[in-house]
């Protein structure tokens, strides 16, 4: 994926971190709380950025991702919620029981 297309209200370095998210982590991993004081402190040491950052990076991503869900062909299946079943990514990472 290119960068992130909601980027005018982050700086580049959150919008560096923002199309990894998108790349690296599924819509589920998205939604977990992601406020700034829930920022991962190992990613905004890699990263070099801040909580503020984290926080807002996350926001851009999951934002993109569910706009891209729009975009989704008939064919794909979703749950009663109206979001992708999980993946074994999500299950092995404890996301989904």
């Amino acid at each position: 994926m290119g960068p992130i297309k909601k980027l005018k209200m982050i700086d580049e370095l959150a919008g560096d971190f923002a199309t990894a998210c998108y790349d690296q982590n599924t819509l589920r991993e998205l939604q977990a709380p992601h406020r700034e004081e829930d920022a991962d402190k190992t990613d905004c040491r890699n990263w070099g950025i801040t909580p503020a950052q984290w926080s807002a990076g996350i926001a851009a991503a999951l934002a993109e991702r569910l706009a891209d869900q729009q975009g989704m062909s008939d064919s794909d299946e979703l749950d009663e919620n109206g979001l992708p079943y999980p993946t074994q990514s999500d299950c092995a990472l404890g996301i989904i029981p």
